[in-house]
């Protein structure tokens, strides 16, 4: 329980009213908080954004994995259609095609072998360089944070920053109590019998301001 400040409060008359609704026949420190409510307001609030940096990077995890998964999957199926020593390695991802390479044997001296057999090359090329290259990719995107942005109104961040609230009730010096929330002070400031003062806490700046308390100066 909190005590308010000497003097006269602003709008005085506007808080004996609130006092008079509040305000129990009971000692005020047995005094009970105002159950919350939700309240709406008119019109669209402000909105703010708050931007974090998380990984894994989702854009470059799905890209390295498309890559790898594209180019490893074909060579299993070759591997698996030609059963030879050669293309058997294609079963080892990244490095597979590489060692296939160095493995073939030559064209058989007609035009059209080693036509093919160069195509073939070309293919294990192709193959090793994206297999590499997704994978990179993957590793990459838990070292390289995503920047994520989530919207924010203007009264849920402020709800957001504020919590949890620090609700009290506050006995006037002319004596009714009034159940508030706390603003500007931290949970091991908070004294029974301590002093404080009105102020008003702008919930939607230049629309919407709720009278709260804080420690007096």
């Amino acid at each position: 329980m909190v005590q308010l400040s000497g003097g006269k409060t602003v709008a005085s008359a506007a808080l004996a009213a609130i006092a008079a609704a509040t305000w129990t026949s009971a000692s005020y420190a047995d005094t009970a908080p105002a159950p919350s409510a939700a309240v709406t307001f008119p019109g669209s609030a402000p909105v703010v954004e708050e931007t974090t940096y998380v990984p894994p990077n989702r854009a470059i995890l799905a890209g390295g994995l498309i890559a790898f998964a594209g180019s490893y999957v074909p060579s299993v199926v070759v591997a698996a259609a030609n059963g030879n020593s050669f293309d058997n390695r294609l079963y080892i991802p990244i490095a597979g095609p590489w060692i296939d390479l160095g493995q073939r044997p030559g064209c058989a001296g007609s035009q059209f072998n080693c036509s093919r057999e160069s195509g073939f090359a070309g293919l294990l090329i192709v193959d090793g360089v994206v297999q590499a290259l997704g994978a990179l990719a993957t590793g990459l995107a838990f070292v390289v944070p995503e920047r994520r942005t989530r919207v924010l109104s203007a009264s849920a961040d402020r709800a957001r920053r504020s919590a949890p609230q620090k609700l009290a009730v506050v006995r006037l010096d002319e004596g009714p109590h009034i159940n508030t929330t706390l603003v500007g002070l931290a949970a091991d400031e908070i004294r029974i019998g301590m002093r404080v003062r009105p102020v008003f806490d702008d919930i939607v700046p230049g629309e919407v301001s709720l009278l709260r308390y804080t420690a007096k100066a």
